[in-house]
């Protein structure tokens, strides 16, 4: 009778202890899901936020605010900083601070040589070959309805493909991009203030350089 009764007990017992981690899993479950709500719930407004992103393509047509000059770019998810081909680049200084002289191209071949204050230089490194260093300017910009001050590094591209490059900095929280479009945001920007310090020291006609030029 005794071993009967401590078999019983012991059973009694596991049926209790099954249905104690039965209540535990379903505690548990119900935590996760109130933890997983609460975090969408958060994460939601960001989501809708991402969506409402204008979205441009791989390729589009980027104003230069303040001079009216057009420029075939090709947006570059893997560059941070945009870069724009310039020639006859000059670097001088200026009330004891770093200014650059430099001559741009737009896609239908017209020239404008600018003054601009460096806002910094970057060391490119390059593997066999002598580190490149490039002084980066602001350059006002409209990509389809959102201008814009970004920062641009100052290259001769010729033979390197797009005159522009738009990278991260400008794309980061503003646009997202269609990798299979092209030219589907025109520049189209409200009157702004933020090209009125651009003036050119002088505006020729030529023949455009850089490869995408014409299009569109």
């Amino acid at each position: 009778m005794l071993s009967r009764f401590r078999y019983h007990e012991t059973g009694h017992i596991g049926v209790f202890g099954r249905h104690v981690t039965a209540m535990r899993i379903f505690r548990t479950g119900i935590m996760i899901g109130a933890l997983t709500g609460l975090a969408f719930h958060f994460m939601a407004p960001e989501s809708v936020r991402a969506d409402d992103r204008p979205v441009i393509g791989l390729i589009e047509n980027v104003q230069l605010l303040g001079l009216d000059m057009v420029f075939v770019a090709k947006i570059d998810t893997g560059a941070k900083t945009s870069a724009i081909n310039a020639f006859d680049v000059n670097t001088f200084k200026r009330g004891g601070k770093s200014w650059v002289r430099f001559k741009i191209q737009s896609k239908v071949g017209e020239t404008a040589e600018l003054e601009l204050p460096v806002v910094r230089f970057v060391k490119i490194f390059r593997a066999g070959a002598e580190d490149d260093v490039r002084p980066v300017v602001k350059l006002p910009i409209c990509i389809g309805t959102l201008a814009q001050e970004a920062q641009f590094t100052l290259k001769y591209r010729k033979g390197m493909g797009y005159c522009m490059l738009i990278g991260r900095r400008v794309l980061d929280n503003n646009f997202l991009v269609d990798s299979s479009a092209e030219f589907i945001a025109a520049p189209n920007c409200s009157p702004s203030n933020i090209g009125d310090k651009i003036m050119p020291l002088s505006r020729i006609k030529g023949d455009p350089e850089c490869f995408g030029t014409g299009r569109q």
